[in-house]
């Protein structure tokens, strides 16, 4: 899927020294492991996984696994109270060294947006995060004034990586999205959460990096979405993503699932009574909890569902307004009709047979 070349918009701003970072390296291999091992309590046993993580820190190495550098893992230990900076000099385990790189949390206002370095927007609040950028959530939720600004594709040359509850509970009923260069964005959960557009024109958005699409639309007041041309080839969790949506059809055929692994409460009170999921490749979902639950379709036809790793369907089809259903095999249908609280007027039979 190729979406219209959009501009990129660099935005800058001049830091004090004050927004500048540290960056933090290990003085002392051994005092560095002595300090972590005295974080651990003297009635747990120091696993060998753990000994690996605290040897790879000490060593300058990050932790692996989690992508943090042993600079940002420190980082995220002072950010998060659990030791003072002062304290980790003192104790010989680390050098703290003006960075030209930016403290997380740095905040960048511009136009309708504010952006927030190295921090996304959880819903209701700012948080700190590893990403290596920027997220963004309009500034003023209340306003229903029309939402026009541009948005930065990068702010000091980083890029907006995040926009994760950008319009979340916004008045707004109308959004600009003309000039929005998705490029970087790797994480768009929550980010219509229970906003009052009606109408989002979204076949501009370029979505090829994005993991993230988690409740993406819940309780979105959007009653038509095109998203015939979303990219969700890396998305891995699209839990809750349409719940309590109010748009009333759903053509999700374009979408490329093979890589999801959450699709608990996907369609949860969807208003849809239409939805297209002919495409979908659930061969590595692990969770459709509540999936359909309390839905308006009639006809659920899940003959491309493969459910050989599911291992939850409680309340898949809970409340569930189908009265057909048909599956892929009869393994798949025998695993829908065993379903936790599936209606007894639903059954579902392999298409075809």
């Amino acid at each position: 899927m190729v979406c219209a070349d959009i501009p990129v918009v660099n935005c800058s701003f001049t830091p004090s020294d004050e927004d500048l970072a540290k960056v933090y390296t290990v003085k002392d291999y051994d005092a560095c492991m002595t300090f972590f091992k005295s974080t651990v309590s003297s009635d747990s046993e120091i696993t060998e996984e753990a000994l690996e993580i605290m040897d790879s820190i000490c060593k300058g190495n990050g932790m692996p696994g989690y992508g943090l550098t042993t600079s940002v893992y420190f980082e995220q230990l002072i950010l998060g109270e659990m030791v003072t900076e002062q304290e980790l000099i003192d104790l010989n385990v680390i050098n703290a060294e003006k960075s030209t790189d930016l403290k997380p949390g740095i905040e960048y206002v511009n136009g309708q947006y504010t952006y927030r370095y190295r921090q996304e927007y959880g819903r209701d609040d700012w948080y700190t995060t590893g990403i290596n950028g920027w997220g963004v959530t309009l500034t003023d939720k209340e306003s229903t004034e029309d939402i026009t600004s541009e948005v930065c594709t990068y702010i000091n040359g980083k890029p907006i990586v995040s926009m994760s509850g950008m319009f979340y509970q916004s008045k707004a009923e109308t959004i600009d999205f003309s000039n929005f260069n998705t490029s970087n964005v790797t994480n768009m959960s929550y980010m219509f959460y229970q906003s009052k557009a009606t109408n989002l024109d979204l076949s501009s958005f370029n979505t090829s990096k994005v993991t993230n699409m988690s409740a993406m639309f819940a309780g979105s007041a959007a009653t038509n979405l095109d998203l015939s041309s979303f990219d969700t080839s890396k998305v891995t969790d699209m839990s809750s993503m349409f719940g309590g949506s109010a748009a009333t059809s759903l053509d999700l055929s374009s979408f490329d699932t093979s890589n999801v692994t959450n699709m608990m409460w996907m369609f949860i009170e969807s208003a849809a009574t239409s939805i297209d999921l002919s495409s979908f490749d659930t061969s590595n979902v692990t969770s459709m909890l509540a999936m359909f639950k309390e839905t308006n379709v009639k006809n659920l036809d899940l003959s491309s569902f493969d459910t050989s790793n599911v291992g939850d369907m409680d309340q898949m089809f809970y409340l569930s307004k189908a009265t057909t259903g048909y599956a892929r095999t009869q393994a798949d249908a025998d695993k829908f009709n065993s379903s936790y609280l599936k209606p007894l007027t639903l059954t579902f039979v392999v298409k075809g047979s």
